[in-house]
């Protein structure tokens, strides 16, 4: 989800804010049961990741790349 500019930093200073806080997938991921992790992640990497080998940053990564014209 992008991160946009509040209303007070586009200049509206007197529009009350509408942004939604969204909780991080790492947040979301943590309070999900073991057996909804084991589901998502699969045997393997959930072992790794219950074991600290990696962490679940390790499983994603951002790739910014300009549009086409």
């Amino acid at each position: 989800m992008p991160v946009t500019r509040t209303w007070a930093e586009l200049g509206f200073k007197e529009v009350p804010e509408t942004r939604v806080e969204v909780p991080k997938g790492t947040e979301v991921f943590a309070k999900l049961s073991p057996e909804q992790q084991r589901q998502i992640l699969g045997p393997a990497a959930f072992a790794a990741y219950r074991a600290g080998v990696v962490k679940m940053e390790d499983f994603w990564r951002v790739e910014w790349r300009q549009a086409s014209e």
